[in-house]
């Protein structure tokens, strides 16, 4: 398989292209709506757009916050 790799913002970047071998192996995690990842990321988000709709209708601006 061709492997072509750069380095783009202090990123590295690899792409794969052609037919992989069959050696060659992909490991992918997917993380279901009960993983804890997905749960505190859902969570972050409507506290996110909740104290922002606040902000925006108690000051006029949505504030900034991390």
């Amino acid at each position: 398989m061709r492997r072509a790799r750069a380095e783009i913002d202090g990123s590295i970047v690899v792409i794969d292209s052609g037919i992989p071998e069959p050696a060659d192996v992909t490991v992918v995690e997917r993380k279901g709506w009960g993983h804890p990842d997905t749960l505190a990321d859902h969570l972050a988000e409507f506290l996110f757009q909740t104290y922002s709709r606040h902000t925006l209708w108690e000051f006029g601006a949505v504030l900034h916050h991390n």
